[in-house]
């Protein structure tokens, strides 16, 4: 019998439709492939600047104690602890609704920001980092986006056309001014209440009719800042000091207003708005002058069912991949995107936008009643739909742009100390 000489590149062929090599050995191991035990890596920047991605943010679901929060605190930690140099090369920021990164943060030396209302810390979410690269255009675009998403939200339905008007003209206002940087919520709540000669101008309406129409907005942002909210996002602290202080990154702790389902969404949006205000620091070209850093949004269903809420953050999303920024939002199902709103909505295509811009799908334990809408959402095959419900706690289904694979996620004794969610229960 004659020999066959290769390489092993080849020795794959042996074992055909068994194994294959994934999507390669780029970045800090996550776990193992399920059942064939091969090495599964990940490194959403790495596949980035290869082609194999065409965005490097992330989507993962899964059920309650599916340790799907458990394997995003592994990847940030492995990330930072292993590419990160005294902040430079990796970073993350988290939005943080349930308190549970709290001893990651602490591993890792990022700051932990506690926010809550009536708390000793105000941040400004439309405050302009000393030194960011951010446009005059972009930082309007950017307030002018968060201030409308949580009207809507407040409202529960889109502003009529002459209120994003209003509110468009006093950002304008406030965003060109002579302390533009510095502008805040509180500004522009002043600003609806007796508004500015150039915003009466752009109306074509006499002040006492401007100031009447402004009104309804003008009474929800003093709700906002003024009650509901006051002492969260009514200050002027700067972030960036903060950010300073670590190098690896912030956690803004919001656990305070978790159960409080009204000011959920509207406090997620403004943390977002403060942390995207961050990453607009510096030119993400070299990832060791600016580091590649990580948004993690936990809990994200809370933002993602108002429309105008979720074309916030597809927005953001779109902009922070170009800062060099990998997007990481967990939900408990695909549904909670509102994808499976009505097909032809608004929020059915901002959700479906929402998806095509994760090209890392990761499912871990999913309910049978979701499955349908699960598999026609990521083009599950009928083999994997099927393991769905049967997966075991730590293993998922990993879809990287088209690259499927069951893995089972694995945690060191050290690292179940900053992960392990479960540790009230169990003790």
């Amino acid at each position: 019998m004659l020999g066959h000489r290769g390489t092993t590149a080849q020795v794959c062929s042996l074992f055909p439709w068994q194994a294959d090599r994934g999507i390669g050995a780029r970045g800090p191991l996550i776990g193992t492939t399920w059942p064939w035990r091969a090495g599964w890596y990940y490194d959403p920047f790495a596949l980035y600047s290869a082609g194999l991605l065409d965005n490097p943010n992330i989507m993962v679901y899964g059920e309650v104690g599916s340790a799907k929060s458990s394997s995003v605190k592994c990847l940030i930690a492995r990330h930072i602890g292993l590419l990160g140099r005294d902040g430079v090369g990796r970073q993350a920021f988290i939005v943080d609704p349930k308190s549970e990164y709290t001893a990651l943060g602490e591993a890792l030396g990022m700051r932990i920001v506690p926010l809550r209302p009536g708390g000793a810390v105000r941040v400004n979410p439309l405050g302009r980092m000393p030194g960011s690269v951010e446009t005059p255009e972009e930082m309007l675009s950017r307030r002018t986006r968060l201030v409308i998403a949580l009207l809507s939200s407040m409202f529960g339905r889109p502003l009529d056309p002459e209120a994003d008007a209003i509110v468009g003209w006093a950002m304008e206002t406030l965003t060109f001014s002579d302390r533009s940087d510095d502008v805040t919520l509180v500004d522009l709540t002043e600003l609806l209440r007796l508004p500015s000669e150039q915003m009466v101008e752009r109306s074509g309406l006499t002040r006492a009719e401007l100031t009447e129409r402004a009104r309804v907005v003008w009474t929800l942002l003093d709700k906002l800042v003024h009650r509901d909210m006051k002492g969260m996002f009514d200050g002027t602290v700067n972030m960036a000091t903060e950010w300073a202080k670590s190098g690896t990154g912030i956690v803004l702790d919001i656990s305070a207003v978790f159960n409080d389902k009204t000011l959920l969404p509207l406090t997620m949006l403004c943390a977002i708005s403060v942390l995207q205000s961050i990453y607009m620091i510096g030119n993400a070209e070299d990832e060791w002058s600016v580091p590649r850093r990580f948004l993690v949004i936990d809990e994200g269903w809370s933002i993602t069912q108002n429309e105008e809420a979720t074309r916030f953050l597809q927005e953001n999303w779109k902009l922070a991949r170009k800062r060099g920024v990998s997007n990481i939002a967990v939900c408990h199902r695909v549904t909670d995107l509102g994808a499976q709103a009505d097909t032809g909505t608004a929020i059915s295509k901002i959700g479906e936008g929402l998806l095509d811009d994760a090209q890392t799908q990761i499912v871990f334990r999913t309910s049978p009643h979701v499955l349908d809408a699960t598999a026609s959402a990521l083009g599950l095959t009928a083999a994997e739909t099927a393991e769905l419900p049967r997966l075991q706690k730590g293993c998922a289904l990993w879809k990287v742009r088209g690259v499927s694979a069951f893995v089972q996620h694995n945690r060191s004794r050290y690292e179940t100390t900053f992960t392990d969610t479960d540790a009230r229960l169990a003790g």
